[in-house]
């Protein structure tokens, strides 16, 4: 009894725990970084206070720039500190300084300069410099502050750029390189000064403003030491440019402008060490520093200097800051400090007159500042040239600068800013502190720890298991009331009130501890004590018990002092960051930071990794991973072993993947130098041995970023080249591999190899970096991964989107119970995902995490500009209660059923014992009906048992033994049937001849005697000897054959010979002279040795077979007729042969016929990936067979010397016609590819002679050598005499002349074969002399001539001998002179005296008259028919002759019977047949034989690459020819900013950045921050705001509350949701026929009423709709058994819908009806019943938007112009949301199928931007009426027809709508007659084509009639619903 107690006490305590719910916090602190100290010193201050106008009434206020040591231009607030605005500048374009000009910025840079607004910081501008001078300054003056026009000075160029536009007015550059541009100065109101340091003098460059042209040019000798400084005072509208610097300790200056003054020195007691610019140069004031630390402030004028005030208070610590305030008066400020009191002082000397001071007052004050605690001082030397080396200490100040307002005569108010050493940002208002920043949280560079609260740190300490029940009853009542008697605290967070972020700074010597639950406020900063000289480089922090158990801070850092380095560990106090101890280690010591002994410690050396182990207090290496050569180390990322609750990972199958958990791995990526690919290495740093091996495909671009989590990899990289900019997403999982019997797995083998690895890829549109994993205390909730995007967002994704095992197929049963996803590449980026909501993070580069309170909580922290802090739940709060739970009410109801359990408990026994005692008393009565059992048991038990694994049963239903394979021997394959026994009919008996194969009908009729043979018809006996065609498998007497083999070689041999004998030119082969012979029945051509001479079997293996009834005859062990399939089943590789196929044999050796087989079944459906022809790109399609298709790629050739180029496709050659060529004597080099016409040209390496050859490939860059050098040429031109002989000294060049022999030359003719006759000669051979004999035509006549005379075709010998051939009529002869057919007169002669039939020989004459010589073209004469006009007869008459035409076909169909006629052609063929379409990609049956080849269309569209190379034509099949269209689609490219298709006009060869200024037009999905609500919006995304509406979150409702608390509550008490109900219905036949006319938006409202039906919510509000939408809506609610009822008046009538307790989701779905009927109305639908029934179309001339919402005609005018053709057209409103598009072209066929095109265009722009319903071509005719479609109404029983009932006249509307007098439109309509139109009167009312509408006029619709006429409105989608529970904000609208 005491135990339930106990229990439930138990669970009280951990429900008020689970309760105790941490508010989400969350918080972001920005930051700028640490101000940089002044390039030099002869600049404006960096870090200064600016005044700016406000925008309402005129009033200023003030900003403190700085420019940090983080690259960032920024704006503060003084009153508050906070960031106004910042600019983030790359390492290239790092500012050098900053000038004001109005209310812009001027900021200048190596790389430019660029303009910024003061106020917002947005770039205005930006000018790149084209200056080469890195060595000179930077400077800009203000021409003209009310535009902004300013001059700049970068890398010795000065430009005049205008403030507004950044456009470059003029550049002036220096003449020399020894001249160093250094200074700008405004000398008058239209000149300025550009001086310049040209060797050993000073020279001021006068140009116009304006012009930039030079006026004069002056110089003077003179050196600065540290640079000069331009001061140029104005006063009353004069101007005194003076030009001060130091030499040799003193101070000197000179006016300038149209020459140079004399040069006046100031000197002084001390000497001058700097000249310092504060800001102040513009009103002619200075600071000249001195030796002794001293200051004096110094005034300009005129050329000469006037010291204004000295600091004799300065020292080497003195910092100064100049300041002028609102009404111009300047203000010099100096800041001293003193260390021994700990106090700075502020002096500030002010020109500002006061009746009581007429030229200024000197004031100033003290503060309270510990440098010790803001910076250090230290020891630094100063050197001059006049002076010795002085050696001071000051204090490392980074920057000061100061703001003065007087208050009174006597009295200024101040506000400083101070920057320390220590990386800290003060404020100083007057002697208070106003606020600090700690600008050194922006250089964290140690991985930050979380320092849990004390009662969370022991959270793992259990009781005792042996603790009494009263112990553990005492300790659960003394938790219950601590947690319920605590008072709770709204300011703070429960529990988070010692929670602290430790981070550290190397940079700033500093370690910050942040309160988590405090929005990252300060608890303390510590910086450690170091020698003077030294620096600090922190390794590693951590948490440490330290004294008294209490929490410390242990800090490994790096110290360096002098080049040695030590490593120290520092414990700080967790609490106050006090230091506690300090310990020194030389070198690396193994137990610095609590590092045991047998730990292996990772250093990076020299590109190489090495493995340290502490042996004997020094680390030894015991391993050395080095990357392949070419390979580049750029990231080493060390594993994060996290709490670990399950050591594997139950699949769907039950069965499990042991993950391979080894807390020692590395990874590891190292980079390609030259083909930047990169490679992540694995690595077991225990042991060093190599685990795995990823290649990232594709070429590197940037960095690569990768994450190690246990046994979880996530790598993020770019690929080179991509135009989306995306970014690759490798997830990869490591698991054990499967155990070998004998061995056991572990994880830290030196060998680690066999790891099984799952891998997945992804993309991204956006870029994403990988830096972080979530961890809890348990390992119980699942992982997510962290990434930061570049939109400044901290993006956390779900691992389930990451899983490597996401299947590519649909997901099975075991899939969807492991809850894996199918596998889509892209990655959905969804707004709830945004971990950093509304924060816009800064430079976030990393980030952490740490576990929370509980285990659903994880700390993230991202850090690397901006902190950043958020709690996530990557498996959302399932172990927290919400506030709303009632637990009194489970207290009582605990406690009820507790009582009840007590008393119910003594029943149940009682109960038990009774059973007892009856079982008992009948236990022998029913022994022997037990025993039977037993033995049945028994055998049941010694019966083996049944394999229950799915493997097991695989292999127990398997027949193969092991080792045996698909061989030879397999069983051929049985097709089932349907008897249980196989039919083995007798052989002639049982199936009809129909049904035999020829195998059989051939066996049946040989073994019954009934087969005849095919040349003598008599039948063939069982013992008459016989022969079979070995092609047909025809049977013949064998004494027939051998006859007919004999005559047919004979007559066809001496028809060969003849033809050899007339015409010698025939070339007829030794096969034709030979003769051949056929065989009668398949015509297959033999040869004469081919001819049957014995009598064999079937398969001729065995002579004169003996006869052995009842055998099958003439065969011993073979078959007539073909040989059955082969049913071998063979392995083969697929066509791309990365596959290994099964497949039969017979299936793909069956000859032609099974070649598409072979092809389809040897294909792995995969893409090819086989290099095409071209040998660069690969073949993209799917494995297919053969050589692949030629390459489609466009690119540019170059022919082989380097003249030409063409522009072609990449396959029109083959990889081996690429040749690399290069220039002889020259270093170019190209591929070419093709030769064209020209010459070479090449020169000779003789320098004297040119190639003359045609073009041609030069593989090498040295020339070729001379073909006429003395080297090359060695013989005469015949080839037959050495030079040698004939000369009598050699020759010495190729210019020299080579004699000739007198032997013959011997050359032979290349057209001939003849030999040149001639003496050797040079140059080429003459036409041939031979005398040769040729031949006339008909062969009976020769001549002689010259070789070289005759050309071949040309020529040609003709004499007179008349043809007597007959012509293939029959009745003519053929009379030609010579004629090449005269040898058939003997063939005719022979054929007579034979008595062969003359059409016998027409037929062979046929085979040899391939040209048609002897066609009969002569008028037959005979009388044309039985109609005949006799003259005389009129002229134009016609004969109307009744019979029948006899002409014969010229496509060989069978003629149609037709009257005779006079016109030339016969009507078209009617015949059906296959023929390619007009594009040529398919086959298209059923079409006329007389259809024009071009007409024939496959109906899809042509598909080919447009000139954009983006788009493909979408034009119907079409000729090539025809032309494809222009490109006037919409672009559909990725947006850069948001990857959302642009919505613009195909706009190639530009890009889509000027596109981008304009808002995303695209609808998102927008919702609230838990992802309850959810609405469409656009995404707005442009140039000025790039984030658009993305990361907006609308508000949440109490909707939100509840749903939140109803899913806690429901995972809290394991409550499941219930499952739909699913139930069988069926559709009207109205409904479907609605739903195909309006497909896209019923589908949409099927969903919607879907998902309300799975979720929780009690109604659903639809939106504005119309009434045939309404009625759709009401009859599928009915459907869904949902409640639908109308709600308001037209036109905003809408439906609310409610669920009830039947509801459920009707099956099969509207998209399966329409399908199912659509099958089931085709066998009802015939050609005829359509060509009778289908009305007379008319041509569209207009078009019709539906649901245009929200556009007024110059809106909808823009969207359409792009897309019309350049059509002129008009807008008219029909209804309020209907919009006809008229043009004034009249309806013609050519029009209609352009608004075809434009229809299709159309709908593509609709589902893009949705700027209306539905769109559709229709005909507006003369009178209004508008028809859709095109097809005239047809007449029937109802002149109209609506949608479920028609509108009948009804007095109501409603009521004629609903059916009912005064029913809602919820009820069901009553019966109507349904309309009558052609389709249903064809196929019948199953088959709902969805009638055609016609639309009358505005007129003719308010005309009432006296029965209301009906017209049928189709309905149009309306816009995308929006939930009335949460209202858009009003900014969106506006955007």
């Amino acid at each position: 009894m005491w135990r339930p107690l106990s229990l439930i006490l138990v669970g009280l305590s951990a429900l008020s725990s689970a309760s105790a719910a941490d508010v989400a916090t969350d918080w972001h602190l920005p930051h700028v970084g640490a101000p940089s100290l002044d390039p030099t010193t002869a600049l404006p201050p960096l870090n200064r206070f600016y005044s700016i106008s406000t925008q309402t009434e005129g009033r200023r206020r003030s900003l403190a720039l700085t420019l940090t040591d983080k690259d960032v231009l920024a704006a503060l607030d003084p009153a508050s500190g906070a960031v106004v605005w910042r600019q983030q500048y790359s390492l290239e374009e790092r500012p050098e300084g900053y000038y004001a000009c109005g209310e812009t910025l001027t900021v200048l840079s190596a790389k430019g300069a660029s303009s910024l607004s003061s106020r917002s910081g947005a770039v205005r501008w930006t000018s790149e410099s084209e200056g080469v001078d890195q060595a000179g300054g930077v400077d800009a003056i203000c021409w003209d502050a009310a535009t902004a026009d300013v001059v700049t000075l970068v890398n010795g160029e000065v430009r005049s750029v205008a403030g507004v536009t950044g456009k470059v007015a003029w550049t002036w550059r220096k003449a020399s390189d020894e001249q160093h541009l250094l200074r700008l100065a405004r000398i008058s109101d239209s000149q300025l000064a550009v001086i310049l340091q040209d060797g050993p003098s000073l020279t001021a460059q006068i140009l116009y403003i304006s012009t930039g042209q030079p006026l004069s040019s002056i110089s003077i000798k003179a050196s600065p030491e540290n640079g000069a400084l331009a001061v140029v005072p104005s006063k009353d509208g004069v101007w005194g440019p003076t030009l001060v610097w130091l030499s040799g300790g003193k101070l000197q200056s000179t006016l300038y402008g149209v020459s140079f003054s004399p040069i006046a020195t100031f000197s002084d007691a001390a000497a001058f060490l700097e000249i310092l610019d504060v800001g102040l140069r513009d009103k002619g004031i200075f600071v000249a520093k001195r030796v002794d630390g001293s200051a004096v402030v110094f005034s300009a004028e005129t050329g000469t200097v006037k010291p204004l005030w000295k600091f004799h208070e300065a020292t080497a610590n003195s910092f100064y800051s100049g300041f002028v305030d609102r009404d111009g008066y300047e203000h010099v400020a100096l800041l001293t400090f003193s260390k021994s009191l700990g106090l700075g002082n502020l002096q500030v000397l002010s020109l500002r007159p006061t009746p009581a001071s007429p030229t200024g007052l000197v004031t100033g004050h003290t503060f309270p500042f510990k440098p010790s605690e803001s910076g250090f001082f230290r020891t630094v030397k100063l050197s001059l040239q006049t002076h010795p080396t002085l050696t001071t200490k000051i204090l490392l100040l980074l920057q000061f600068c100061i703001e003065v307002v007087p208050q009174s005569e006597y009295v200024v108010a101040t506000r400083t800013i101070i920057g320390t050493d220590l990386g800290s940002m003060q404020l100083w208002t007057g002697t208070k502190l106003s606020w600090a920043s700690e600008e050194g949280l922006a250089s964290i560079d140690v991985r930050p720890v979380f320092v849990a609260p004390p009662e969370r740190a022991h959270l793992g300490d259990l009781p005792e298991a042996h603790s009494g029940f009263s112990e553990r009853l005492e300790r659960q009542l003394t938790s219950l009331q601590q947690r319920f008697s605590a008072p709770a605290k709204a300011a703070v967070v429960p529990g988070l009130h010692e929670e602290l972020i430790v981070l550290a700074s190397s940079t700033y010597r500093s370690i910050y501890a942040l309160d988590a639950a405090q929005d990252g406020s300060l608890k303390w900063r510590t910086s450690p004590p170091l020698a003077p000289g030294s620096s600090i480089k922190w390794l590693r922090i951590q948490v440490v018990d330290g004294e008294d158990s209490k929490q410390a801070i242990a800090a490994t850092a790096e110290v360096t002092l002098d080049g040695a380095k030590t490593t120290t560990v520092f414990q700080f106090d967790a609490v106050s960051g006090a230091l506690v101890s300090e310990q020194l280690y030389d070198g690396i010591s193994s137990s610095v930071a609590g590092i045991p002994q047998s730990i292996t410690t990772v250093e990076l050396r020299d590109q190489r990794l090495v493995g340290l182990k502490p042996i004997e207090g020094r680390p030894e290496t015991i391993w050395t991973f080095a990357p392949p050569p070419g390979e580049k180390l750029v990231l080493v990322v060390p594993q994060h072993l996290g709490a670990v609750a399950s050591l594997g990972r139950v699949l769907g199958n039950r069965s499990t993947l042991l993950k391979y958990l080894n807390p020692h791995l590395a990874a590891t990526v190292t980079l390609h130098d030259s083909m930047r690919t990169a490679i992540v290495y694995v690595i077991d740093t225990a042991s060093g041995s190599l685990v795995h091996k990823l290649n990232l495909v594709g070429e590197v671009e940037g960095d690569v970023h990768l994450v190690l989590q246990d046994n979880w990899i996530v790598v993020t990289y770019k690929v080179a080249g991509d135009p989306a900019r995306s970014t690759r997403v490798v997830s990869v999982e490591l698991y054990q591999p499967e155990k070998v019997p004998g061995t056991i797995a572990s994880s830290l083998r030196s060998q680690t190899e066999g790891v099984r690895v799952l891998s997945r890829s992804f993309t991204s549109t956006i870029e994403l970096n990988v830096v972080g994993v979530t961890r809890t205390q348990l390992g119980i909730t699942t992982y997510n991964a962290i990434f930061t995007n570049g939109m400044g967002q901290v993006v956390v994704i779900p691992r389930r989107v990451l899983d490597p095992r996401r299947t590519f197929e649909k997901p099975t049963k075991d899939d969807q119970e492991e809850m894996l996803m199918p596998y889509d590449a892209v990655i959905p980026i969804h707004a709830q995902w945004t971990a950093s909501h509304t924060y816009e993070l800064f430079g976030v580069t990393h980030v952490v995490s740490a576990p929370g309170r509980r285990e659903s909580e994880s700390l993230v922290l991202g850090f690397g500009h901006d902190l950043f802090f958020t709690r996530q739940s990557p498996s959302k709060s399932f172990d927290v209660l919400s506030p709303a739970f009632n637990k009194f009410q489970l207290v009582i109801t605990v406690s009820i059923l507790s009582v009840a359990l007590v008393v119910t408990r003594s029943m149940v026994q009682s109960r038990r014992v009774k059973q007892k005692c009856h079982g008992h008393s009948h236990s022998h009565e029913h022994a022997h009906h037990e025993h039977p059992h037993e033995n049945g048991r028994a055998d049941r038990q010694r019966q083996p048992k049944v394999a229950t694994s799915r493997r097991a049963r695989f292999q127990a239903g398997s027949t193969l033994l092991p080792g045996s394979s698909l061989a030879a021997s397999a069983s051929p394959f049985v097709p089932p049937s349907a008897s249980s026994q196989p039919l083995t009919p007798a052989p002639g008996a049982g199936a009809s001849p129909a049904s035999q194969t020829l195998l059989a009908r051939l066996t049946a009729e040989l073994t019954s005697a009934t087969y005849d043979c095919a040349i003598c018809f008599a039948a063939l006996s069982r013992t008459a000897q016989i022969h079979s065609c070995s092609t047909c498998y025809t049977s013949f007497h064998l004494g027939c054959i051998t006859k007919w083999a004999t005559r047919s070689v004979d007559e066809s041999s001496e028809r060969a010979q003849l033809l050899a004998t007339r015409n010698p030119q025939a070339n007829q082969s030794r096969k034709d002279l030979e003769g051949s012979w056929r065989c009668p029945g398949c015509q297959t051509s033999f040869t004469p040795a081919e001819i049957p001479s014995s009598y064999r079997c079937f398969c001729l293996r065995v002579k004169d077979p003996p006869h052995r009834p009842p055998a099958t005859p003439h065969s011993i062990s073979c078959h007539p007729g073909p040989c059955p399939p082969c049913s071998i089943v063979l392995d083969l590789a697929c066509h791309c042969t990365k596959h290994r196929i099964s497949v039969r044999c017979s299936a793909i050796h069956g000859g032609p016929a099974t070649q598409l087989a072979r092809s389809a079944l040897l294909s792995c459906r995969e893409p090819c990936d086989k290099l095409r022809g071209c040998g660069l790109h690969r073949c993209a399609d799917e494995c297919h067979e053969g050589p692949c298709q030629p390459c489609e790629e466009v690119r540019e050739k170059k022919c082989f010397c380097g003249k030409s180029s063409v522009v072609e496709g990449c396959g029109a050659g083959a990889r081996d016609d690429r040749v690399e060529c290069f220039k002889p004597g020259q270093d170019d080099q190209w591929t070419g590819e093709w030769s064209c016409v020209k010459a070479c040209q090449a020169p000779y390496d003789c320098g004297n002679h040119l190639c003359e050859l045609s073009c041609h490939p030069h593989t090498s860059s040295s020339p070729l050598p001379c073909p006429f050098s003395p080297t090359a040429t060695t013989h005469c031109p015949c080839g037959s005499t050495p030079l040698s002989i004939l000369l009598a000294t050699p020759r010495t060049s190729c210019l020299s002349p080579i004699p000739t022999c007198p032997a013959r030359c011997g050359s032979v003719h290349p057209s001939c074969g003849h030999s040149c006759p001639k003496t050797c000669h040079a140059g080429e051979c003459g036409p041939c002399a031979e005398t040769v004999s040729i031949v006339c035509r008909c062969g009976s006549t020769k001549a002689t001539r010259r070789c070289g005379d005759v050309v071949p075709g040309a020529d040609e010998l003709l004499c007179e001998r008349v043809c007597r051939a007959m012509r293939s009529c029959g009745r003519h002869a053929c009379g030609r002179k010579c004629c090449p057919l005269a040898y058939q007169e003997a063939l005719l002669a022979k054929a007579k005296s034979k008595r062969r039939p003359l059409a016998e020989m027409y037929d062979m004459e046929g085979e040899n008259d391939p040209m048609g010589i002897h066609l009969c073209e002569r008028v037959c004469g005979r009388k044309l028919s039985s109609t005949v006009l006799l003259p005389p007869i009129a002229c134009n008459t016609t004969i109307d002759c009744r019979h029948p035409c006899i002409r014969e076909s010229t496509c060989g169909h069978p003629q149609m019977a037709h009257a005779c006629h006079e016109d030339a052609a016969c009507p078209p063929c009617p015949f059906l047949m296959e023929k390619s379409c007009a594009c040529g990609k398919k086959r298209v049956g059923n079409v006329r034989c007389s259809q024009d080849p071009k007409r024939v269309s496959c109906g899809t569209p042509c598909g080919k690459l447009l000139r954009c190379a983006f788009h493909r034509c979408r034009k119907t099949c079409h000729a090539a020819d025809d032309g494809c269209e222009g490109c006037d689609q919409v672009c559909l490219k990725p947006r850069r900013l948001c990857g959302h298709p642009c919505a613009e006009n195909c706009h190639f060869p530009s890009t889509c950045a000027v596109d981008e200024a304009h808002p995303c037009p695209k609808l998102i999905d927008v919702t609230c921050s838990c992802g309850h609500l959810k609405q469409r919006a656009r995404c707005a995304t442009s140039t000025a705001k790039p984030e658009g509406n993305r990361e907006r979150l609308i508000k949440c409702t109490d909707a939100c509350v509840v749903a939140k608390r109803n899913t806690a509550l429901a995972d809290a008490l394991g409550i499941e949701k219930k499952e739909p109900k699913v139930k069988e219905v069926e559709y009207d036949p109205l409904t479907l026929a609605y739903f195909s006319a309006n497909v896209t938006w019923c589908t949409a409202m099927q969903a919607s009423l879907t998902e309300f039906t799975l979720s929780d919510k009690p109604s659903l509000h639809l939106p504005v709709m119309k009434r045939p939408q309404r009625q759709f809506v009401h009859e599928l609610a009915e459907l869904f058994e949902l409640r639908a009822e109308s709600l308001d008046e037209e036109p905003h009538r809408s439906i609310v819908v409610h669920r009830q307790s039947n509801s459920g989701i009707p099956v099969p779905t509207l998209q399966d009806a329409l399908a199912l009927q659509r099958k089931n109305a085709s066998s009802l639908l015939t050609f005829g019943s359509l060509r009778k029934a289908l009305p007379e179309r008319q041509l569209n001339n207009a078009m019709l938007l539906d649901g245009v919402l929200g556009f007024d005609e110059s809106m909808l005018n823009d969207i359409l112009r792009p897309h019309m053709r350049s059509l002129p057209f008009d807008l008219t409103w029909v209804t309020e949301e209907d919009v006809l598009i008229s043009f004034s072209s009249p309806a013609t066929a050519s029009l209609d199928a352009k608004l075809a095109s434009i229809q299709n265009a159309l709908r593509l722009l609709t589902e893009e931007t949705g700027f209306c319903a539905a769109v559709e071509a229709v005909h507006h005719a003369d009178d209004g009426k508008i028809t859709r479609g095109s097809w005239t109404p047809v007449a029937g029983a109802s002149r109209s027809a609506t949608f479920r009932g028609g509108i009948t006249s009804s007095p109501n509307a409603f009521a004629a709508l609903g059916g009912g007098s005064g029913g809602g439109e919820s009820s069901r309509t009553a019966a109507v007659p349904r309309i009558a139109h052609a389709w249903g009167g064809v196929v019948g009312p199953s088959y709902n084509k969805p009638p055609q509408a016609v639309i009358g006029s505005v007129s003719s619709q308010e005309r009432p009639p006296p029965p209301p006429v009906p017209r049928v409105a189709t309905p149009v989608a309306p816009p995308e619903p929006v939930e009335r529970s949460a209202p858009i904000p009003d900014d969106w609208e506006e955007e």
